[in-house]
């Protein structure tokens, strides 16, 4: 169930900071096995979810996973609030590494009926990309989550069998008597976030458990249609809030993409091939009926250009940051926000 919510800025940074922390360690040593990356990326984001300095503030662990899929595209944690009941479901952003994630991104002339709205309204309509990318993450499943309440050495322990996200949250909800979860994202991470409240506010139709959902997305791209739009506004009203940067191109995809050739105009100009690409995937969306429409509420952050990056590109990249995005928020940086490559053409 979905439960209404104050926005404050100090909950922004501390799920900011939780989606920065996702990209830790997304690349693999040479040899490296997932079990071994998935640890390494553990002990890491832990260490620096104890670091004071961070708006996390040594207040969060790492409650399960993460879950890291057998390609390596899709990663996802579930953090836990010390001394609460409360979780977070927190999904990484695009890695474009990964031809799996330009998939992801990138599937959006077709969409598909989502699982959690098909009873109800057929014209429901989701990016295909993106709901195999929520898939791709329910399956995930993961040894390492919280037995009992946080265990002194501030580790979870191993489990006794593997858990999907959901089985170890359910148990959660069941045991503690009732629990608030965050879904929350950056980028990619913020669109498959989106999807991903659905599909547990569609499980949580099928078996109430004691669990006050909430969705939290950053600089996420366009999820589904007007209609979906509208489902997911009235499934959860003011439980949910999407949050973008003003000069941020990725989240006027899918719904706005005819404006980002012009959007750093008269300052920094679109290279012809870039904006030739923009005008055919508009062209598509128009010839397709894929109608992307934004959910709200939500909430901008205003920027200025950033003349540092006076290439296109490179201001794509600066906009898009997830660094970018904790300092418009207020927030510590948990990484550097330098070294954008500018556009090859």
């Amino acid at each position: 169930m979905s439960a209404q919510r104050s926005f404050d800025s100090s909950e922004l940074q501390v799920h900011m900071t939780l989606c920065a922390l996702a990209y830790t360690d997304e690349t693999a040593n040479p040899g490296e096995s997932v079990a071994q990356q998935c640890q390494r990326m553990r002990t890491d984001i832990n260490a620096a979810l104890r670091n004071p300095g961070f708006s996390t503030a040594n207040d969060w662990l790492i409650a399960w996973g993460p879950g890291l899929s057998s390609n390596r595209s899709n990663m996802f944690y579930v953090a836990k609030q010390r001394g609460r009941p409360v979780f977070a479901i927190v999904i990484r952003g695009t890695d474009w590494s990964f031809i799996t994630d330009w998939y992801e991104d990138g599937d959006i002339i077709t969409m598909t009926n989502p699982w959690q709205v098909g009873q109800l309204d057929a014209y429901n309509e989701v990016s295909t990309g993106a709901h195999y990318g929520v898939h791709q993450l329910s399956s995930l499943k993961s040894s390492y989550y919280l037995v009992g309440e946080d265990p002194a050495n501030e580790q979870a322990e191993v489990g006794l069998s593997p858990l999907t996200a959901w089985e170890f949250l359910s148990g959660q909800a069941r045991w503690r008597g009732e629990i608030a979860v965050y879904v929350t994202g950056h980028s990619l991470g913020g669109c498959l976030a989106n999807l991903m409240s659905c599909r547990l506010d569609y499980e949580l139709s099928l078996e109430p458990l004691p669990v006050n959902l909430f969705s939290t997305t950053f600089a996420a791209p366009t999820a589904g249609n007007a209609n979906y739009a509208q489902y997911y506004e009235q499934r959860f009203g003011y439980s949910a809030l999407r949050v973008f940067n003003e000069l941020d191109l990725v989240p006027r995809g899918w719904s706005d993409v005819g404006s980002i050739p012009d959007m750093y105009e008269p300052y920094i100009s679109c290279p012809l091939l870039l904006r030739g690409l923009f005008d055919t995937v508009y062209e598509g969306l128009q010839l397709s009926g894929a109608d992307y429409t934004q959910p709200g509420p939500s909430e901008s952050l205003p920027n200025n250009i950033n003349m540092q990056w006076p290439d296109f590109c490179q201001q794509v990249a600066w906009n898009h940051s997830s660094q970018t995005y904790l300092q418009l928020l207020g927030a510590p940086l948990t990484g550097p926000n330098t070294g954008f490559p500018p556009c090859p053409w």
